[in-house]
């Protein structure tokens, strides 16, 4: 026959383990949705990266069939950017459109913050080699 203090220690435990149950489950439940919100905004990250193939974090992914320039600014203005390279020995001018994309430190810019001296990479337009389609300014490495 059961007494009153055996029935209570048995409710008592099976409470306990039922809350156990329930912690466990919930920290399943925590950890699941830690997984699915990063993989998510993992793959967020990638499509962004490949939303707009002029953006300057996405030039590396888009080199083939596409030249690049690479030295240092000799002259800019609103409507062209000419570049050396360190020896002097030839330059090159490419025309600025409003689709070409600029970029400081890998920080979004605009043409008048380029100045002469800074050492860029210049991929071209797809659609006109002679217009710089972006420019990615390094002021680190500048001459």
């Amino acid at each position: 026959m059961a007494t009153k203090e055996s029935i209570e220690s048995t409710s008592i435990s099976s409470t306990a383990i039922g809350r156990s149950v329930v912690m466990h489950l919930s920290t399943i439940v925590k950890v699941f949705l830690v997984v699915v919100l990063v993989s998510l905004s993992f793959y967020g990250g990638v499509l962004y990266g490949t939303s707009d193939s002029n953006s300057p974090s996405n030039i590396a992914s888009n080199t083939i069939n596409h030249r690049f320039a690479v030295g240092l600014v000799v002259y800019i203005n609103p409507k062209s950017i000419t570049i050396t390279n360190e020896e002097n020995t030839y330059t090159k001018t490419f025309a600025i459109s409003k689709k070409t994309i600029f970029s400081i430190n890998g920080t979004k810019a605009n043409a008048s913050q380029i100045r002469a001296g800074y050492r860029v990479l210049i991929r071209e337009s797809r659609s006109d080699p002679s217009k710089a389609g972006v420019v990615i300014a390094n002021t680190s490495f500048s001459g």
